[in-house]
């Protein structure tokens, strides 16, 4: 079940200090409220969204204000967040389609018909761009948030997955498979590749602390021991944790 939990869920980590804006400014991850010289950023509470079953869920931190924010999403998404806008975008593996709805539980909207083997999911909340990468194609590709503008920036990847952005420091990370396991960096238009760190197991999950600029993944072992591993964005400072996962 914690394996499950830890493939799923994304952690939204929305909380920042309060202070007043000039006019004309707008907040990162923060609900703007007042108008004019009276604006303030309001920070939000920290919350969890996470798939479960064919449904998406939100809930705080401490486990409270627990509810569903959307139904018949099917039995196996990719799941990201867009903080400005409060939406979720979630990709279907088993039928290749992109939506995106309102955190509130507004209609879900069609965005985009891929092919049937998306392997990853990732929104660039400021350049307002949508990546995924496929694992058959070997390809990242991208587009905008309203489903435009769809190209191809990366090619001829090996089995690429599980794929994140970084877009304050302007980096993509995906995992590689095939013969080997690694974790690979580039920049937003899919240029300057290099591989951060290889893994001796193929990465369950992976996901990526933008404050402390670190990598966190999912590995299983040849006996099925377990473990959380974490690396900088160079591959450096390499830490395991053992963690059994049933």
């Amino acid at each position: 079940m914690l394996a499950a939990m830890i493939k799923t869920a994304l952690v939204c980590f929305l909380v920042q200090s309060t202070g007043s804006l000039a006019l004309g400014a707008a907040c990162w991850d923060e609900r703007l409220t007042g108008a004019g010289r009276n604006s303030t950023c309001t920070a939000l509470q920290p919350f969890f969204m996470f798939g479960h079953g064919k449904s998406i869920h939100r809930m705080g931190l401490d486990g409270k204000n627990h509810r569903r924010l959307a139904a018949g999403m099917g039995s196996s998404i990719l799941l990201d967040f867009h903080f400005r806008e409060e939406r979720l975008y979630w990709a279907d593996r088993r039928t290749g389609v992109i939506y995106k709805a309102s955190v509130q539980g507004a209609h879900r909207q069609k965005l985009y018909s891929s092919d049937k083997h998306i392997s990853g999911l990732a929104v660039d909340w400021m350049g307002n761009s949508i990546y995924w990468t496929s694992s058959r194609k070997g390809e990242i590709k991208k587009m905008d948030i309203n489903g435009k503008t769809e190209r191809t920036i990366s090619r001829n990847l090996s089995q690429p997955s599980f794929i994140n952005v970084d877009p304050s420091h302007r980096f993509l990370f995906w995992v590689s498979g095939g013969t080997a396991s690694e974790i690979h960096r580039s920049d937003l238009a899919g240029q300057r590749k290099m591989t951060v760190i290889k893994i001796a197991e193929p990465p369950k999950a992976l996901s990526i602390d933008r404050e402390d600029r670190r990598l966190f993944w999912v590995q299983f072992g040849l006996q099925g021991e377990s473990s959380i591993a974490s690396c900088d964005y160079s591959g450096n400072s390499l830490h395991i944790m053992d963690l059994p996962l049933q």
